[in-house]
């Protein structure tokens, strides 16, 4: 079973994210493993030093499949043993963020990615699964299709 992390720790994980604790998650909290749904509120930014440097390019709630591949591969990998309550700061690489395109108009090629997350669920939500209003896997997938395919005409 995974343990969840002391405040304060920090870890380099596979291919070069990089965690750091800010707010420990309370005793005994569920914590998110590969194939588990969970509930994210997040923060990303660009790292940097200085106000032009430190860009913040999204923020948000979602929910999501970890280990699915409809999210960052960097972010999911900095998710994975997070706990419920937990928020932590997850370096991503470039190559594991929005790689050699990067995402216009906020985030340039070839960019490394900080996200500032807080963990609110993990498991399956069996009782709010049906009223969620945020978009469930199966409609933001069916909008990426959409979207390709009116691109290409």
């Amino acid at each position: 079973p995974l343990i969840a992390l002391p405040l304060g720790a920090k870890r380099v994980k596979e291919a070069g994210v990089s965690i750091e604790v800010i707010r420990e998650a309370p005793p005994g909290a569920a914590v998110a493993v590969r194939g588990c749904e969970v509930r994210l509120l997040y923060k990303g930014t660009l790292p940097g030093k200085g106000k032009d440097n430190n860009r913040q390019f999204d923020v948000g709630e979602t929910d999501f499949l970890l280990g699915d591949n409809t999210m960052l591969r960097g972010l999911s990998l900095g998710i994975i043993g997070m706990a419920v309550g937990e928020r932590r700061v997850i370096h991503v690489p470039w190559r594991l963020g929005y790689g050699r395109k990067g995402k216009k108009p906020k985030v340039p090629p070839m960019s490394d990615l900080d996200f500032d997350c807080s963990l609110l669920f993990c498991g399956v939500d069996w009782k709010n699964r049906c009223s969620n209003t945020s978009m469930s896997n199966a409609r933001r997938e069916a909008s990426k299709r959409k979207t390709k395919k009116t691109k290409a005409t």
